[in-house]
């Protein structure tokens, strides 16, 4: 296994399945700040994800997503797109999301939201109302 997939670890999995998830919604496209240099995500209505573009150039360099290099990064951003082994990654990764909130479904563990509200509890007596 690839000690650098972005797919190894459980956190790591779930940034690149998000990160999937918002290239598959379309519209993110890479960008560079003219002024300071550094890359950053817009999505299609121009403005910022939650998805880091670390996280996406990590993809890239995987081969799970690729860029449209025909455009510079520094004007309107190079749109993203996933190759079809980012798409075998994000059906996998649906699947096993998939299957986690069925077995949580599936849990007997009681939800504490589930439990009946318990009655009001009596006033309780104080010292003024005991000498009465």
């Amino acid at each position: 296994m690839n000690p650098h997939d972005p797919l190894t670890s459980e956190p790591n999995k779930l940034l690149a399945s998000e990160a999937l998830e918002a290239v598959d919604r379309g519209g993110l496209r890479i960008c560079r700040d003219i002024l300071y240099h550094f890359n950053y995500l817009a999505d299609a209505s121009g403005k910022g994800t939650a998805v880091r573009a670390e996280t996406i150039e990590e993809l890239i360099a995987d081969g799970l997503l690729v860029a449209d290099t025909s455009v510079p990064l520094d004007r309107s951003g190079r749109l993203l797109s996933l190759t079809p082994t980012g798409e075998a990654a994000l059906e996998t990764s649906r699947t096993g999301d998939q299957r986690a909130a069925a077995a949580l479904s599936r849990s007997t563990t009681p939800d504490p939201s589930d439990a009946p509200a318990l009655p009001p509890a009596a006033p309780r007596a104080t010292r003024a109302s005991r000498i009465h």
